[in-house]
C-alpha cells in the first residue's frame, strides 16, 4: 500500500510503501531533506516546485537519496546519486546523469557515469558507463535512437500521419506495434521481453481494460464514473485507488490490507 499527502500547491509529498521488497519495514518517499527548516518544511522542492533532492527512507536507514538540476527552460539537466557519493568505493561515480536538449526542449544526449564541474553547475560527465543519443523529426517523433553500448538496442522506427509508430528496426524480432482505428494501441511489447507480444484491449470510452499474454490475462482494470482507474488485477493480487476531491491520487492498496488506509 502507498499512502501520500497533498499540500494546497497540490504536489505530492510523503509516501510510503509497506510492501517495499528490501525489508518487511515501511519505505518512505519524503521530500524533507537534510537541510529542512521550520520555513521551509519541503527544502526537495525548489521556489518553482521542482524536485530537487528525494529521498527514501527505511526506518531510520536512508536507501537512496537522489538531487536534480535544471536549466533556465526547467528542462532536468542533471541527476546525482547523492547515496553512491556518500558510499564511496567504485560505485560512487559510476551511478549519475547527465542530459543534453536541442533548440526544442528535446532530450538528443544522456550520459551515464560521473558529474564533472560544481553543483549546481555540473558540465557534464566521466568515467562513463552508458551514452544515448536522440534523432527526432520535424514534429517531435524520435525516429532514430542509438545505444553507444549496445548495439541490440539501437533503432529507427517510422510514423504514419497520426504520428503512430509503424516499424521498429531492433532487437531482431521486435514486437511491431499495432492500433485500432481510433488510436488505441492494440499490441505492445511485454516488458523485458521484445519478442514477446501483448494484446491491449479497450472500452468504448478508450480505457485500457485489459491486457493479455496470448489466452493468459496479464491484467484487468476497472475505472468509475469519472474515468479514474480504481482496480487493477495482475491475476494474482488487485491494486485499489483513491483519489480525493480535486481527483489527486491519496492512497492506494493491495487486496484488503486496510490496516495503514487513511
Amino acid at each position: 500500500m502507498k499512502n501520500s499527502t497533498v499540500p494546497p500547491w497540490g504536489r505530492s509529498v510523503p509516501m510510503s510503501s509497506p510492501s517495499c521488497a528490501i525489508s518487511s519495514a515501511a519505505a518512505t518517499l519524503t521530500y524533507e531533506t537534510g537541510t529542512s527548516t521550520a520555513s521551509d518544511k519541503y527544502s526537495g522542492l525548489d521556489n518553482f516546485g521542482r524536485v530537487v533532492e528525494v529521498l527514501w527512507v527505511q526506518a531510520t536507514a536512508v536507501i537512496e537519496n537522489v538531487t536534480y538540476g535544471y536549466n533556465r527552460a526547467s528542462n532536468r539537466k542533471w541527476r546525482r546519486n547523492q547515496l553512491a557519493h556518500n558510499s564511496g568505493g567504485a560505485e560512487a561515480g559510476r551511478h549519475d546523469n547527465f542530459y543534453w536538449y536541442d533548440g526544442l526542449y528535446q532530450v538528443v544526449q544522456r550520459q551515464l557515469g560521473n558529474l564533472t564541474g560544481t553543483a549546481p553547475d555540473y558540465t557534464g560527465i566521466d568515467n562513463r558507463q552508458q551514452n544515448e543519443d536522440w534523432c527526432y523529426d520535424s514534429i517531435g517523433n524520435w525516429n532514430h535512437y542509438d545505444n553507444e553500448d549496445d548495439s541490440n538496442l539501437s533503432q529507427s522506427r517510422s510514423h504514419n500521419r497520426a504520428n503512430e509508430i509503424t516499424s521498429v528496426t531492433n532487437p531482431a524480432g521486435v514486437v511491431q506495434p499495432a492500433y485500432d482505428k481510433v488510436g488505441n494501441q492494440t499490441s505492445d511489447i511485454a516488458p523485458g521481453n521484445w519478442d514477446t507480444r501483448y494484446d491491449l484491449k479497450w472500452d468504448a470510452w478508450n480505457r485500457l481494460i485489459e491486457v493479455k499474454d496470448g489466452s493468459t490475462v496479464v491484467q484487468t482494470n476497472a475505472y468509475d464514473g469519472l474515468t479514474r482507474r480504481i482496480t487493477s488485477n495482475d491475476g494474482t493480487d488487485t491494486t485499489h485507488y483513491f483519489f480525493n476531491t480535486a481527483w489527486r491520487a491519496v492512497e492506494q492498496y493491495m487486496n484488503s490490507d486496510i490496516r495503514r488506509r487513511k
